[in-house]
């Protein structure tokens, strides 16, 4: 549970700038989705209803972080985590609360290109619960001028049934 400084400038311009590097990785994170909230229908649905799929409803926080923090052990699989901040309620707050969406895909960019070296898809009630649990176990790792700070919250800290799936081969243990 060792912290680390995390860049927390929010100016506008620095959102738009993240959001749309982030936003690229959009497309790989969708197809990943796919495989898991698209389902063969049953054999009775298809012969009763005559529909081959289904869609399973959910909602998903979306992060994508850059190459460097896979590359580098020590940040690999590190999830911020938004504690406080001047005007909005955090990332924190909702996931107390249950004011969030059910699942969180975490994804780390490739080094070239917008697809994802790997990912993990974590379920919010789950982790809602480990950080109720373990919140004072986190300090925040850095208050930036405006306000905000954050803890960090490695993959490897959270108990299994917090993660709904994860990429083949995922080296983050």
């Amino acid at each position: 549970m060792a912290l680390r400084k995390i860049n927390s400038n929010y100016s506008a311009d620095y959102w738009q700038k993240t959001k749309a590097w982030a936003d690229r990785f959009t497309p790989a994170a969708k197809r990943i989705l796919g495989e898991y909230l698209i389902s063969d229908s049953s054999f009775d649905d298809d012969m009763k209803k005559g529909f081959d799929l289904e869609v399973k409803s959910a909602t998903f926080a979306l992060r994508v972080r850059k190459h460097s923090y896979f590359a580098n052990p020590r940040t690999r699989g590190d999830i911020t985590i938004r504690t406080s901040c001047n005007a909005t309620e955090t990332e924190i707050d909702k996931l107390k609360t249950g004011r969030c969406a059910d699942y969180y895909f975490l994804g780390y960019a490739a080094k070239e290109g917008a697809d994802l070296a790997e990912w993990v898809i974590l379920d919010t009630r789950k982790l809602a619960d480990f950080l109720v649990k373990h919140e004072a176990d986190y300090q925040p790792i850095r208050s930036s001028a405006n306000g905000t700070s954050f803890i960090c919250i490695n993959v490897r800290d959270l108990p299994g049934e917090a993660i709904f799936a994860a990429s083949e081969g995922l080296s983050w243990s």
